[in-house]
């Protein structure tokens, strides 16, 4: 993890070669890229799956590795109210 930056965009961007991680890109990955890279990541089927018919989804174990930062980056986003609870936050 690395604090200091921040961003858990990040996380949806980096290659670390493990099977949930994102694609490798073949460009230098900038701040600016970090929405599109992290939108095409939760819409890969490979890292995200919704389930209607029984409301579960599988997440990439992305998420669960760094669980902490992607709740802080989310609730710095959201007003107190749709703040998450970390300690109620299921795997």
């Amino acid at each position: 993890k690395y604090p200091a930056f921040g961003d858990c965009r990040i996380h949806c961007a980096i290659n670390c070669a493990s099977y949930s991680c994102p694609n490798l890109q073949y460009f230098v990955i900038e701040i600016e890229h970090l929405d599109g890279l992290c939108k095409a990541f939760i819409n890969d089927t490979k890292h995200v799956v919704v389930n209607t018919d029984s409301k579960h989804i599988k997440l990439s174990k992305i998420f669960e590795w760094y669980k902490d930062d992607f709740v802080l980056f989310f609730n710095k986003q959201q007003p107190n109210d749709g703040a998450i609870d970390i300690n109620n936050a299921t795997q």
